[in-house]
């Protein structure tokens, strides 16, 4: 399942650099560590966000917009509903 996981994140990632041109990313929990597995855009230059956090993995977004922000906790909710780990 954590690769069907997987897949799913990384296509919500596509779907929001296309869409909104940011930088967002995915990351691995390793222990009390993260470690980076896939992301797009360009950046650093605004703090990250975190917009997905489950017992494995993490999805941060470089975004002021809170409108930004919100689809993107709505979407991952949408398409990882029903997953289990």
């Amino acid at each position: 399942m954590n690769k069907q996981k997987i897949d799913i994140l990384k296509s919500l990632i596509d779907a929001f650099y296309e869409k909104y041109k940011i930088k967002i990313w995915l990351a691995e929990k390793i222990g009390r560590r993260i470690s980076y597995i896939y992301g797009k855009g360009e950046g650093f230059k605004i703090p990250a966000v975190k917009t997905y956090e489950d017992d494995k993995y993490v999805v941060f977004i470089e975004s002021d917009k809170k409108e930004v922000i919100k689809e993107s906790r709505e979407f991952i909710g949408s398409l990882l509903k029903g997953e289990s780990n």
